[in-house]
């Protein structure tokens, strides 16, 4: 059984990745942000802890998992999904995005910081622009 982090839980994707995860026997800890309501389904699930840590606040995990009582090292993945304004006008507010950069750079320390040896981190249809039809890596 392993120990992995996850952030953005609360979405399509990182919902579906905590239930795959938690069938495959491992421990979860699910990083939220701070007003999420959808974060009060994740502590109802044996196997799974809820940090409430918005993306500006990654450097202060370890300190926030003390807190609670709960190990700060020893995590084996981290599943990055975070993202501020995934869709909308925040996608065109060069700011906005360029903190979700810098998050997901303290994301990588973070995952250091907690012994994770592998770090996956997402992203989406965005990187192709615009586009007609089926989008495809090549």
């Amino acid at each position: 059984m392993g120990k992995i982090v996850i952030t953005g839980a609360t979405g399509a994707i990182g919902r579906a990745l905590v239930t795959e995860a938690l069938k495959d026997g491992q421990e979860v800890l699910v990083l939220v942000h701070r007003s999420s309501p959808r974060a009060e389904d994740f502590h109802k699930i044996e196997g799974c802890r809820v940090l409430k840590a918005d993306l500006s606040e990654y450097d202060r995990v370890p300190e926030l998992l003390k807190e609670q009582g709960w190990e700060a090292e020893g995590y084996d993945m981290f599943f990055h999904l975070a993202w501020m304004a995934a869709f909308g006008s925040g996608r065109d507010n060069l700011e906005l995005q360029l903190n979700n950069v810098q998050s997901s750079l303290a994301a990588v320390r973070l995952a250091h910081k907690m012994g994770c040896r592998t770090f996956v981190g997402t992203g989406s249809q965005a990187e192709y622009g615009r586009a007609e039809g089926m989008l495809s890596p090549q």
